[in-house]
């Protein structure tokens, strides 16, 4: 069995404390195996992990009944919904970080615009395994979340808790309710899972296409009316 980077890392900190107590004694040993240890965390800090998701496909049970199973989109099973990005963060989310999930975030974007020809539709950030976020980074994640709306993505953070999830209902609910169509924002406030923001962005979508069709439909028809046969 393979072992991931937190393993890893890990088996790193218990041979460099074996090796140097072994050369410089038990009490040097472990101060340097500590000073090791934590400069690990302070960089796995400051580098979060970021994982890609995807839902494990259910024939037992419609996801409409039960909430879907989200995992790293390498699982054998997992499928990726079409135009949607959905990533989960691990670690708290501050201002040593957010910089680096913001290049992810466009480095995704490119990857996927240069294989289908278009960008995501919807980018869902699952901070589940969020504990803290700083205002510097919720600033940022305002901004981001402006910057999609922009460009006709919509932008949402689901699955939050504690003082995250405070912190994304005071100051981004809001502006989240703003991106969808007016129909859909009562629907913004009583969202919180992966699976809340996905029917979410596909019924925003829905009533675009709609939109879209009229719009068409009644231009055609003043064409019409104005150039009769």
């Amino acid at each position: 069995k393979e072992y991931n980077w937190k393993g890893r890392m890990d088996i790193v900190v218990w041979l460099s404390g074996f090796g140097f107590t072994l050369w410089f004694g038990a009490f040097k040993g472990i101060v340097i195996a500590v000073f090791i240890s934590l400069s690990l965390i302070l960089y796995q800090v400051v580098n979060p992990e970021v994982t890609r998701l995807g839902y494990k496909r259910s024939t037992d049970t419609p996801h409409h009944v039960r909430a879907r199973k989200w995992v790293d989109r390498t699982h054998p099973e997992a499928v990726e919904e079409e135009g949607i990005l959905v990533f989960r963060l691990e670690g708290p989310l501050f201002y040593a970080n957010v910089d680096s999930v913001q290049e992810w975030l466009e480095t995704q974007e490119v990857e996927y615009s240069e294989e289908k020809g278009h960008t995501f539709k919807g980018i869902i950030l699952s901070a589940a395994a969020v504990p803290f976020i700083d205002t510097s980074a919720m600033s940022a994640l305002g901004e981001m979340l402006k910057s999609y709306s922009e460009r006709g993505i919509l932008f949402f953070v689901a699955n939050t808790f504690g003082q995250a999830g405070r912190l994304v209902s005071d100051n981004l609910e809001e502006l989240e309710g703003k991106e969808v169509a007016a129909t859909l924002r009562d629907q913004v406030g009583k969202s919180s899972s992966i699976d809340d923001y996905v029917e979410l962005v596909k019924a925003h979508l829905s009533q675009k296409h709609r939109r879209q069709s009229l719009r068409r439909a009644g231009s055609f028809r003043s064409v019409v009316i104005e150039n009769p046969a």
